[in-house]
């Protein structure tokens, strides 16, 4: 009879059976293994010594007996957990590596060298150096501010309003447009280095950065200005023709401004009329940047010349009249003076003015000087303006989109009066223009007046001089009068 020590009977713990199960496998391999019943059978199960009256066989492989040095290898698998502290105290770190392996106890591991536990070296993040952003340089955009833009290139809020408040009085970015150029230099944490912005060539302001604060100022540009021989032919408009000439449209507003007073370009031009004007252009890089004065001008028969801030017909007459020839720069007569069909009410009668149509917020100015007696809304006449002239004339303007007078103002020939729309009773933006002499309505497109003035007795000789110099000039084939350079 063979006595074995039993070892020492030790209360249960409360494990589960997947814990024993794991336990079970790492001890028997690959047999398989039923859960205990009770967690008191299984500890009895790994413990216990073979029977000493069972005689062993040969076929039976006996059991491993409990061991300190058990193989690491007999815990590595899922769900492993770490053994007791005193049957392994002297195992390896690395018995329970692996799947979901839980930390050994400390007791456990008191001795174990350091460096069991210390994996590579994290690696040095190295982060590159980053600069102030690339500068950004393009056109305005529609709808689109000039912080936006400087936020766009990566400035801060109060960067922003410190660098804009320095073109304050300076530049009105209320009439921002779109396509106005800039460029934006960064500097670092969100601060701008240079800023520039440009409404047209000769007007760019400059935004730099001193010291702490910001510094504006205007780009100087020397402007060449040359004065030039500008002519043409009527097609289908006075507009289309300074564009066949290859000249801007401005111009052409400038030129039925010299003439207002003599042709009505609403209804005047013919298709094949001729004009001839020499003009001061100013030019900068090659380009035309702008115009100046009109010295000389030719419209059909008709010719005026500059002279002291006036113009004057060949024999000192003065171009400027009592009554402009319309209250418009120039357009197209949509509903002419006489009877006629009201497009909405269907009905024949009496329209006592002329309908120029025109694309609403027109500008439309008074056609004499006067005093305002009527700035308001009154029925199917829309927002309407009616101002007293000298000799018994009254002028009316109906239908516009918003006043710009007051009643008792008083105002001169030319002054803005309203805008054009279509208030009250309109099919479209249109002026209904009206004339009344002592309570008496007059076609406006007919109404010949007095000329004002003409040139002094003193002054004819220097005017006789410079009509003959710009009469030889306006016959002749000359293109390039002169040229001069100026600072703009």
């Amino acid at each position: 009879m063979v006595l074995v020590n039993k070892p020492e009977r030790r209360r249960p713990r409360k494990w589960g059976w997947p814990f024993l199960a794991g336990v079970a496998v790492g001890v028997l391999g690959t047999k398989t293994f039923e859960p205990p019943k009770s967690a008191e059978a299984s500890v009895h199960r790994v413990a216990r010594a073979p029977s000493v009256d069972a005689a062993p066989t040969e076929e039976a492989a006996p059991r491993p007996a409990p061991s300190t040095a058990l193989d690491a290898e007999a815990f590595v698998g899922p769900r492993a957990v770490a053994p007791h502290a005193s049957t392994f105290a002297a195992l390896d770190a690395e018995t329970f590596v692996g799947p979901r392996a839980l930390a050994p106890r400390a007791p456990t591991f008191a001795a174990l060298d350091a460096e069991a536990f210390v994996g590579p070296p994290a690696p040095v993040l190295k982060v590159p150096f980053v600069g102030p952003p690339a500068p950004l340089a393009g056109k305005i955009r529609p709808n689109e501010r000039v912080a936006d833009v400087l936020a766009r290139a990566g400035a801060s809020v109060v960067e922003i309003d410190r660098a804009l408040a320095t073109l304050t009085g300076k530049v009105d970015f209320t009439k921002t447009r779109a396509g106005d150029r800039f460029e934006v230099a960064m500097a670092e944490a969100g601060r701008i280095a240079r800023f520039s912005y440009s409404t047209s060539p000769l007007d760019t302001w400059i935004v730099e950065r001193a010291g702490d604060d910001y510094a504006a100022r205007k780009r100087d540009v020397e402007v060449e200005r040359e004065v030039t021989l500008v002519e043409g032919e009527i097609g289908s408009s006075l507009y289309q023709a300074f564009l066949d000439a290859g000249e801007s449209p401005a111009l052409a507003m400038e030129l039925a401004h010299v003439f207002r007073y003599d042709i009505d370009f609403n209804t005047e031009t013919r298709k094949g009329d001729r004009f001839r004007l020499y003009v001061e252009k100013d030019r900068f890089e090659g380009e035309t940047v702008g115009y100046g004065k009109i010295l000389a001008a030719e419209y059909g028969d008709k010719r005026l010349f500059a002279f002291g801030g006036e113009y004057y017909d060949q024999e000192g007459n003065a171009a400027k009249k009592a009554f402009l020839k319309s209250p418009l720069r120039f357009t197209r007569i949509s509903s002419a003076y006489g009877y006629r069909t009201h497009p909405i009410t269907r009905r024949r009668h009496f329209h006592g003015g002329v309908d120029y149509a025109a694309p609403s917020g027109t500008p439309v100015q008074s056609v004499a000087d006067g005093v305002v007696t009527y700035a308001a809304r009154k029925g199917p006449n829309g927002n309407m303006v009616k101002v007293r002239h000298a000799d018994g004339y009254e002028s009316f303007y109906l239908h516009l989109s918003n006043i710009l007078v007051r009643r008792g103002q008083r105002v001169t020939q030319s002054t803005l009066v309203g805008r054009v729309g279509s208030t009250g009773r309109s099919t479209g933006p249109h002026l209904d223009f009206r004339l009344k002499r002592s309570g008496k309505y007059l076609d406006p497109t007919k109404k010949v007046s007095a000329r004002r003035t003409s040139v002094t007795k003193k002054s004819r000789p220097a005017f006789l001089a410079l009509v003959k110099k710009w009469s030889a000039r306006l016959d002749g084939p000359d293109q390039l009068v002169m040229a001069s350079t100026a600072a703009h």
